[in-house]
């Protein structure tokens, strides 16, 4: 690799981690604020997002608790899909050796931001943890991370895979 394809490469692994970064203090920021906050916040995106929803789930039909969960399910779809791309792009030679690791390493990753922001709502006014939200997490950071490695697969190598 030249000198020129090394630096385009740092820049895009510097990017994404920054995009990584802005993702998991988004997501952190929101689990810090009180019911109250979030509640209004809740509000404004469910009325944003109904009208696209009662497509799929029928007129009258979309809840607070639907909003709330797909906010979870979408955070960490984002957080699994730029971590899978970023290992991707991160050039190491224990990667290089143990393939294995560009999955496993998104999925930790996203399972311990999970877990973080459940503690991060103990703190937080009038909220709590919950064991059921880090387990839809999880789905979300398993579901990105597929579909970031289909992605990257069908678009840019089929032979050399995750190389």
């Amino acid at each position: 690799m030249s000198v020129q394809q090394n630096v385009k490469q740092d820049l895009k692994t510097k990017i994404l981690l920054g995009f990584i970064i802005a993702t998991v203090a988004f997501i952190w920021v929101h689990s810090m604020m009180p019911a109250t906050v979030s509640s209004d916040e809740s509000n404004w995106v469910m009325a944003l997002i109904q009208p696209l929803l009662e497509i799929f789930v029928g007129k009258g039909r979309v809840t607070m608790h639907l909003v709330r969960k797909l906010a979870h399910f979408t955070e960490y779809f984002v957080l699994g899909a730029e971590l899978t791309i970023f290992f991707a792009w991160f050039k190491s030679a224990k990667l290089d050796a143990r393939r294995w690791l560009r999955i496993v390493l998104p999925l930790a990753i996203g399972l311990i931001v999970a877990s973080i922001d459940e503690t991060i709502q103990i703190f937080a006014d009038s909220r709590g943890p919950s064991i059921a939200d880090v387990l839809l997490d999880f789905c979300g950071v398993i579901c990105g991370t597929a579909i970031a490695r289909i992605a990257w697969t069908l678009i840019f190598n089929k032979e050399r895979t995750w190389s």
